[in-house]
């Protein structure tokens, strides 16, 4: 059996964690390395811009599995999806950037 075709909601919650630190990861790194050698008087990529991207790399677990039809583990995808959204929400009106 593989690990990755269970269509179960923890499943999905695993990927809707692991994802984002991957995509969050990868923004970056993308953006040390257009700072350091590509653009040198780039800025980088704002901290909001690169919380949102991370949350929409949710995207493309939830697309595997609708087109696979795991229904549960959309649901779990879509459950932590939205608490991160939540939290990172409560984070911006926290610190005052809304």
């Amino acid at each position: 059996m593989n690990f990755f075709k269970l269509d179960k909601a923890w499943m999905g919650a695993i990927l809707a964690i692991v994802f984002p630190l991957l995509g969050y990861l990868f923004l970056s790194q993308l953006s040390d390395v257009l700072r350091g050698w590509v653009l040198p008087s780039y800025a980088g990529f704002s901290f909001k811009f690169m919380m949102v991207m991370s949350v929409c790399c949710n995207l493309l677990p939830f697309a595997v599995a609708r087109k696979q039809r795991r229904d549960y583990q959309m649901q779990g995808i879509v459950g932590v999806t939205l608490a991160l959204a939540l939290c990172y929400f409560a984070y911006m009106i926290w610190k005052g950037w809304a």
